[in-house]
């Protein structure tokens, strides 16, 4: 969902999980990361040639499984973020 504060600026919430499966040998051994994710997002145009976008987003119950013997393990809550800034000209 995405809020329009004022004619420069929005706020965005939301949230998503994802499932990554990658192959991690010869042997095809895969492995697969599974995370849930909450986000909020602030956009801000400046101008009307530069844009700045930030994310900051929280991964929650998080677990990486592999296929074989080596069985599955939970990871902990992190934070990560992200800064976008544009110009158009």
């Amino acid at each position: 969902m995405q809020y329009k504060l004022n004619e420069k600026a929005s706020l965005g919430i939301g949230a998503t999980v994802k499932r990554e499966r990658f192959i991690i040998s010869e042997n095809k051994v895969t492995a697969e990361l599974n995370d849930t994710l909450s986000f909020i997002s602030l956009k801000y145009k400046a101008t009307p040639v530069f844009t700045a976008l930030m994310h900051l987003g929280y991964y929650t119950n998080s677990q990486l499984e592999f296929s074989d013997s080596l069985g599955k393990f939970d990871r902990a809550n992190h934070f990560a973020g992200a800064i976008q800034l544009s110009y158009h000209f």
